[in-house]
């Protein structure tokens, strides 16, 4: 039997390829270092493919640490990304690369979350705009932002456990944590605590998880 659109008209095998490129999906996990990030992520992408809508997972750190980690050791300052010099000629390189991969990702015709604190982007809704746009034009019929977040206590001591020497400068420094950006994003988001019970969080993830990968209406 043919397949038929949503106003019960049959769909034509053109009709097909534009419904599956509008269910593409790019979704922008934000939150500060430590809070759960990349966890998050992993998980959604887990749920996603078992759900028949894999999305391709994007890490800035996994992309770019390499690379930037060179640079801090040229500067004498290795690992150090709070370093003021590092941050002003890593930042929008790095950047720059992630989405540069979500829009190749994105015109195979294939979903992706990108990982990233995204602070600009989260704080200001014309930031925002521009991302999404970017991304639409690269073929993402929807774009989300996951807003990963918890507790300061908890995100400090992550840091601590996870040891990884890009974080010696923020926990040496009393003001970074004062300082720390936990207010919820400017724009629409899908909120996830990451230090919420594990069932809570497990139920949170499974809503997230549909809310991204429904497919569109009609």
């Amino acid at each position: 039997m043919a397949r038929r659109d949503g106003a019960g008209r049959p769909e034509t095998p053109g009709d097909g390829a534009v419904r599956r490129a509008a269910a593409v999906t790019a979704v922008v996990v934000a939150g500060p270092p430590g809070g759960g990030k990349s966890t998050v992520a992993g998980r959604l992408a887990r749920l996603a493919a078992a759900g028949g809508r894999p999305l391709a997972v994007l890490d800035q750190d996994s992309m770019t640490g390499p690379l930037t980690r060179v640079l801090t050791r040229q500067l004498g300052r290795p690992d150090d990304l709070d370093d003021p010099r590092v941050r002003s000629l890593v930042r929008e390189p790095a950047y720059a690369a992630l989405l540069a991969v979500a829009v190749d990702v994105l015109s195979g015709g294939a979903g992706c979350l990108l990982i990233a604190p995204f602070t600009g982007e989260r704080r200001e809704p014309l930031r925002w705009r521009g991302l999404e746009e970017r991304l639409r034009v690269a073929g993402a019929g929807r774009v989300a932002l996951v807003w990963v977040t918890c507790p300061p206590g908890i995100l400090v001591e992550r840091l601590r456990e996870r040891g990884a020497p890009r974080d010696d400068a923020k926990l040496a420094d009393p003001a970074w944590v004062r300082g720390l950006d936990l207010d919820p994003p400017a724009v629409p988001h899908l909120r996830v605590d990451s230090a919420a019970p594990a069932a809570d969080l497990d139920r949170r993830l499974a809503e997230v998880a549909a809310a991204l990968t429904a497919a569109p209406a009609g």
